[in-house]
């Protein structure tokens, strides 16, 4: 048996969340100990404190609490706290590979008195970067209320390109191997190396046909393009006599290398809005009725794509979802423009029965946001509760990687960045998580040379022996 040794304060909640989130990562058991008298002659006890005292003769891990995060500076963003931000930001180190945020020590371990002492506090690192506790208690954000990524800790000392928390688990599980070598991580996928979790956003079904006279009114009055126009006039007429001929109607082409490659997606469809950056179709279209048959057919699943605004408001939201499950239960969630207040917007999708997210991700920068790239179920840090749904964080957002404003890499560089990005992820057999919108296909503009690069990606995946499953059934395996 593993027993977990934390010292009761006012933030057992928190540590004990964390180390639920290691040891259900790992999929090995626990349980947290109360009396010294549970422990048996080959029982492994982990002590979470600032200081250690041995009472017991076991062998043990000794992890040792910095107080960096969980002291009289919990949750306080005022300016009198600045000094001691300023502080945290200087202890970010890497000690042997391991980053770590709160330590206050440079070496990593020591291997003494029948045990292993761990000086990087990644109880206070995992808690940070799961609950996005740096989201919670900053003001600052873009035009569209998201959290700034170059406000993230992760972006400014260079590590949102590591999944440091399942680098830190996968520490955690080497100490108890050197202790008992038959302890194993629980394998969820068979013999697959990792999880290959494709997604794709519907804003829009066609590109001539939805906001017709909107689109040409801007073309005019904005562009002053009056061959675009003329242009985007012939092609809606195109369309109106056959929907394949639309650069967005990519359903067939998507569907084909999913069913060829044994692939089951998730397609997140918008149901409703109140703004001029959504509700671009109606999703009783009739014609989108075969496209619902195919998707579950090939064991695909169709999930909500949350408007602008539903990300703060759980009667919008509840209302756009209730249209979608008359074709298919809503299992999963991403939110439009990824808009995402941390806690607000998972309490919400949690009132409105989801069952998972998978939003958590920046527009500007692909990586880790919250540093993890395997499900869990968040920490509510202002109400001091696990919230019951599952985030799958995304990783790779097709403009992200290739828009002037955010990554603006040429084709061959994404190819090699995202590479590197699933490489990492496959050794800690996490979850490559992409989203590719069935707009970045169009072949009549911008993104004609990126469509190599989507059937690379997937291609690689493949061949990286990887398991490639929708949301609902990434659910399934965790649960």
């Amino acid at each position: 048996m593993i027993w977990i040794d934390i010292n009761e304060d006012e933030f057992i909640l928190e540590k004990k969340y964390t180390f639920d989130l290691i040891f259900s990562t790992l999929g090995i058991n626990y349980e947290f100990l109360e009396n010294k008298n549970q422990i048996r002659d080959n029982d492994l006890v982990i002590c979470y404190s600032s200081i250690f005292e041995k009472k017991f003769v076991n062998k043990f891990i000794w992890i040792k609490e910095s107080k960096n995060l969980f002291n009289k500076y919990y949750l306080k963003s005022e300016p009198q706290y600045n000094v001691k931000k300023l502080d945290l930001e200087k202890n970010i180190k890497s000690i042997k590979n391991i980053i770590s945020i709160f330590s206050n020590e440079d070496k990593l371990l020591d291997n003494k008195d029948n045990g292993i002492y761990l000086y990087a506090d990644i109880i206070s690192d995992i808690f940070f970067m799961v609950t996005r506790y740096e989201e919670v208690i900053s003001e600052d954000k873009d035009n569209h209320e998201r959290f700034l990524l170059e406000k993230s800790l992760a972006y400014k000392y260079k590590f949102l390109d590591r999944p440091i928390v399942n680098e830190q688990i996968e520490l955690i599980l080497s100490l108890l191997k050197s202790i008992d070598e038959k302890i194993e991580k629980k394998k969820r996928f068979g013999n697959k190396e990792f999880i290959f979790f494709l997604s794709h956003d519907i804003d829009s079904i066609f590109k001539y046909k939805d906001k017709f006279i909107r689109t040409i009114g801007v073309k005019i009055l904005r562009e002053k393009n009056i061959g675009s126009s003329i242009e985007a006039i012939k092609n809606y007429f195109k369309v109106i006599k056959n929907k394949d001929n639309d650069p967005f109607w990519k359903f067939n082409y998507l569907l084909n290398i999913e069913e060829q490659n044994n692939i089951s997606a998730s397609y997140y469809f918008m149901s409703g809005g109140e703004t001029g950056k959504d509700n671009y179709y109606n999703i009783n279209n009739k014609v989108l009725k075969d496209i619902f048959k195919r998707i579950k057919s090939n064991s695909s699943e169709i999930g909500i794509h949350g408007s602008y605004n539903s990300y703060n408001n759980s009667e919008i939201l509840n209302n756009e979802k209730s249209k979608i499950d008359k074709f298919s239960t809503v299992v999963g969630i991403r939110q439009h423009y990824l808009r995402f207040i941390v806690p607000n917007t998972w309490n919400i999708q949690e009132k409105c029965n989801l069952k998972y997210d998978t939003t958590l991700g920046y527009a500007k920068y692909a990586g880790f946001r919250a540093g993890i790239c395997t499900p869990y179920k968040p920490f509510d840090v202002l109400n001091k509760r696990v919230i019951n749904i599952l985030e799958i964080p995304l990783i790779v957002m097709d403009g992200t990687i290739s828009e002037e404003q955010y990554m603006g890499l040429k084709p061959q560089e994404a190819k090699e960045y995202v590479k590197e990005l699933i490489n990492k992820i496959i050794d800690v057999n996490g979850i490559f998580s992409l989203l590719w919108h069935n707009s970045s296909l169009d072949e009549n503009s911008f993104w004609k040379e990126w469509i190599e690069v989507y059937e690379d990606i997937v291609g690689y995946c493949i061949s990286k022996n990887a398991l490639s499953v929708s949301g609902d059934n990434i659910v399934k395996l965790y649960n």
